[in-house]
């Protein structure tokens, strides 16, 4: 009860009389840390997919999953790549003719 509502907990506690010290629990910071990410997927500024990847997946792992991509191919067939916004862990915008 105490890490619900510590105040009325620890009234009750005084009320009955307990000397003893609870503790809050204890937390596993393991269990905080995500392994996959969300990557926004972009073509000219607009956003097509949102592909789930490992953290820290670099830009070259992400173009060939692109590529691989039947949909997200599409945009990029015949089309000469002009400039590529990469930002770690979040989106990748590819520019094109």
């Amino acid at each position: 009860m105490s890490p619900v509502i510590p105040h009325f907990s620890n009234e009750c506690m005084v009320m009955l009389s307990v000397n003893e010290n609870i503790l809050w629990p204890k937390i596993n910071e393991k269990f905080l840390l995500e392994e996959n990410i969300k990557f926004i997927i972009q073509f000219n500024g607009k956003t097509r997919k949102i592909i789930i990847s490992k953290k820290g997946t670099g830009e070259d792992l992400l173009l060939k999953k692109i590529k691989e991509d039947s949909k997200l191919n599409e945009f990029l067939n015949n089309k000469d790549i002009k400039k590529k916004i990469f930002i770690p862990n979040k989106l990748i915008n590819i520019i094109t003719n």
